[in-house]
């Protein structure tokens, strides 16, 4: 199953890490895809993505517990995601301009670090290009309901393992 982003045309499958997550927050009822959040709506969120740093500040408090820091480490990283998609933000799209961006902080192929180890913007430094974030995104799930199945399967004790079906001239 797979969606088309409008301004890169790049297709995702509608399994990807951010449309389940997208997903999860729509059948929990939270508004996706808004301009803006309410001022009650972006406290919440920062109250959540507070709340899973301090795990990961106590998981390495634990003897680098590594299990606890994967676990805050996603959690971080599933909140902010959420929050990218009840702001109608591609979070595949921003995560690419990232990427690219730091790329840019090679100089002659290498890596400038200060005294500190902190890598340097070298001279070819190419700031993220966002712009795109102003209009929020399609819906990722727009105009598949029509023939296709998402299935929830799992072992006992396991979180629930999300499948899909796409049903043509009604055959599988």
């Amino acid at each position: 199953m797979l969606y088309k982003s409008i301004e890169n045309n790049r297709m995702n499958t509608t399994n990807s890490i951010f449309n389940r997550v997208f997903k999860f927050n729509e059948d929990a009822g939270t508004p996706m895809l808004q301009n803006s959040l309410e001022s009650a709506q972006a406290i919440n969120e920062i109250a959540m993505l507070q709340e899973e740093l301090n795990e990961l500040v106590a998981a390495f408090k634990n003897d680098n517990n590594r299990t606890e820091i994967a676990d805050a480490l996603g959690d971080i990283i599933y909140v902010a995601m959420g929050t990218m998609g009840k702001l109608g933000i591609d979070y595949e799209r921003v995560m690419d301009e990232i990427c690219t961006s730091n790329e840019t902080k090679y100089t002659n192929g290498v890596l400038v670090k200060n005294d500190a180890g902190k890598i340097q913007k070298g001279p070819d430094f190419k700031h993220p290009d966002l712009s795109f974030v102003s209009t929020p995104m399609e819906h990722p799930l727009k105009g598949l309901q029509k023939g296709v199945t998402i299935i929830s399967s799992r072992s006992e004790g396991e979180a629930p393992r999300y499948s899909t079906k796409i049903i043509q001239g009604g055959s599988e």
